[in-house]
This record gives structure tokens, C-alpha cells and sequence, in this order.
């Protein structure tokens, strides 16, 4: 039996945070939780994930800040592992510099649970 792909999420909110996990624990994914900069940063130093998504709006290091450190500084742990940032806003420049900082795919918030599914799933092909 192949082992659930394991996600790391990263919400500046339990609330949020618990319901992000709750979608995809459903979906058989193994979730680890980390609700802030900091504490994403020591869960990506710790261990090796198959999958990110970060919100964007972190209090103390922005989501694009954390992705670009997580690309220079650990390219053998967590470098190339795929990710979705997750953000409110929608400006193009916004979308792009998510893009250029290492991530693959950005969603909206509030996202529905079917487009956090479809992306998920085809970042882990």
C-alpha cells in the first residue's frame, strides 16, 4: 500500500489551518500543521514534504519571503518540493511574484474544497 503524500500547511490561523487539514486528511493526505513563519521553517528543516501550501500573509515573514529562503537554503531537503500559495488578493503582479519566489500554482481565498483538491492532485503527479 503506497503512503499518503505528506503535506505541510501553513495558515496564520488555527481556525484555518485546522480546516485546510480537515479537507485533505479526508482526502488521505498526512498533514502537518504550522501556524507560523517560524514554526514552517523548522518543519521544513526537520523533514522532507511532498507538497506546500502557505498563505501568503503571514504576520512575521510573508509567504513569499519564507518560499524564497526555502528554494536558496535548503535545495536538498525541501528546494524543489512542489507548492500553492493561497492568498485573498488577486493582482497579476501578485500572482507573478509568487510565481518567480518558487511556487507553482496560487488559489484564492476563500478557495472551494474541489479546487484545493484539483491542484493539489496535480502537483503530486
Amino acid at each position: 500500500m503506497k503512503k499518503p503524500s505528506r503535506i505541510l500547511v501553513i495558515e496564520s490561523t488555527d481556525a484555518a489551518a485546522g480546516r485546510m487539514a480537515a479537507l485533505l486528511e479526508q482526502a488521505d493526505y498526512s498533514v502537518s500543521i504550522a501556524t507560523s513563519s517560524k514554526d514552517a521553517w523548522a518543519a521544513l528543516q526537520r523533514r522532507k514534504f511532498d507538497l506546500i501550501i502557505s498563505d501568503l500573509g503571514m504576520p512575521e515573514l510573508s509567504g513569499v519571503t519564507l518560499m524564497q529562503r526555502v528554494r536558496r537554503e535548503l535545495p536538498e531537503q525541501n528546494g524543489q518540493t512542489p507548492a500553492i500559495a493561497m492568498s485573498q488578493y488577486l493582482r497579476e503582479e501578485f500572482k507573478a511574484e509568487t510565481l518567480n519566489a518558487g511556487f507553482q500554482s496560487f488559489v484564492i481565498k476563500p478557495a472551494k474544497a474541489e479546487r484545493v483538491l484539483l491542484e493539489v492532485r496535480q502537483l503530486l503527479r
